[in-house]
């Protein structure tokens, strides 16, 4: 498969050569493929929206070059094209969706629509005809002929949307498309996107910092500091062929890395060695046994078929382990699923103190930095619940917090465990005065 968009060591450096120089972008190389879902992701500052705007033409690059394959006109470095080529090459090629919604105010939704197809000098009756598809597809038919005050912000970005479209383009290029958006909105505008993608087979580069986006993804590239720091594969979607057949480390590191997306590269060797050597189970096991054991909890299987699919073959839909590990693993779950249901029944009898439990709970965390499971915060609510409540004493709540979680305790470092009994002491003396 052909690369669209080609980028090679490309450098965006501002007030080059002068005491205030900055080099937003440093030596990008890159390619992009026809139909690819691809997403620039890291924080404010870190040149994802500038490499962006290269891409699209808006951008000039001090160094390098930014190579587009065109139908009907091959490959083409943007650097190289007269300032008719590239207006030509906007109009035809790119369609973009910004944070800012840029519709001009005094035109209505519809005429927002179709402007570029007018700028364009596309024929009157095919852009009518475009213009009405797009505003049906995305819901804006009825507010045809607002102008963009009064649209809600979700319809504003559904009209952008629709002009970005309209010169019916081969790559659209959203910059934080979601970030004016309310949540309901943006999943709405994000899932318009998608579609685009899925359904329309159109390349789309997306730039976000938000990591609920990268599930979307085919490839994403992770930047920071003006550079790529590493390209993942998402192996849960579609994608071009050249991207099948990855060797199982490779797909470990890339869900690692779409897990913990803002891990430093150095962060994300640590887990890989983790996931190979401490580990009990591989990082694909794992993901296979949670799935199963969230079947269970949700009661969609029984405890016996656990065990069978703890045992049973990955092709059939397993984890292949051997059938002693497997009944050892269903016992285990098994045994602590009953006892989370007999810790929330007893929490429900305590409500107002198991609030209690949970700010000071949440207090310890900021103040410590610590980290804990579900069922360590689980056992540690129960057990401190029942100290405010007298029904264990000060030395039973430090043997609980303190107890490891294989045998029924909370798991919590002595340190952290002294300071939780600590504070809920003080608590209940305050009480007492």
């Amino acid at each position: 498969m052909e690369s669209i968009v080609k980028i090679e060591k490309m450098s965006v450096v501002y007030n080059q050569g002068e005491p205030t120089e900055f080099r937003a972008l440093n030596n990008i190389n890159l390619e992009i493929y026809q139909g690819e879902y691809v997403v620039f992701f890291g924080p404010s500052g870190s040149g994802k929206s500038t490499l962006l705007y290269t891409i699209a033409g808006l951008e000039i690059p001090t160094t390098g070059k930014v190579i587009f394959n065109q139908p009907k006109k091959g490959y083409r470095d943007l650097s190289n094209l007269s300032e008719e080529e590239l207006v030509q090459f906007h109009q035809e090629f790119v369609g973009m969706i910004f944070q800012a919604f840029y519709l001009i105010p005094s035109l209505s939704a519809e005429e927002n629509i179709s402007l570029p197809a007018v700028i364009y000098g596309a024929d009157k009756i095919q852009r009518d005809k475009s213009v009405q598809s797009l505003m049906q597809r995305f819901g804006v038919t009825k507010f045809a002929e607002r102008v963009p005050a009064k649209l809600s912000g979700g319809q504003q970005q559904r009209v952008a949307i629709a002009r970005s479209l309209v010169n019916n383009p081969s790559i659209v290029l959203a910059d934080e498309p979601v970030g004016n958006l309310d949540s309901e909105n943006a999943v709405i505008v994000v899932d318009m996107i998608s579609d685009l993608n899925k359904t329309d087979n159109k390349t789309v580069i997306h730039v976000t910092h938000d990591p609920r986006h990268l599930q979307l993804a085919d490839r994403v590239f992770h930047i920071s500091d003006g550079e790529i720091q590493r390209v993942t594969v998402n192996h849960n979607v579609r994608r071009p062929s050249q991207y099948k057949g990855m060797n199982r480390r490779s797909v470990v590191s890339d869900k690692i890395a779409t897990l913990n997306p803002y891990s430093n590269p150095i962060e994300m060797k640590a887990k890989l060695v983790m996931d190979h050597v401490v580990s009990p189970y591989t990082f694909l096991e794992t993901q296979r046994i949670e799935s199963i054991i969230g079947k269970f909890l949700g009661k969609e299987i029984s405890a016996k078929r656990m065990q069978e699919l703890f045992d049973t073959s990955e092709e059939k839909g397993g984890v292949n382990l051997y059938k002693q590990t497997a009944k050892k693993l269903a016992d285990q779950v098994q045994r602590v699923a009953d006892e989370i249901v007999i810790l929330e029944k007893e929490e429900k009898k305590h409500i107002p103190l198991r609030e209690q439990a949970l700010q000071l709970l949440e207090f310890i965390r900021e103040n410590d930095d610590i980290e804990l499971s579900a069922l360590q915060e689980l056992r540690a609510v129960a057990a401190i619940a029942y100290r405010l409540s007298g029904n264990i004493d000060m030395k039973e709540l430090q043997s609980v917090l303190d107890e490891s979680t294989d045998k029924g305790g909370a798991g919590f470092h002595k340190r952290v465990a002294q300071r939780v009994v600590d504070e809920v002491e003080t608590i209940i003396a305050e009480v007492k005065l």
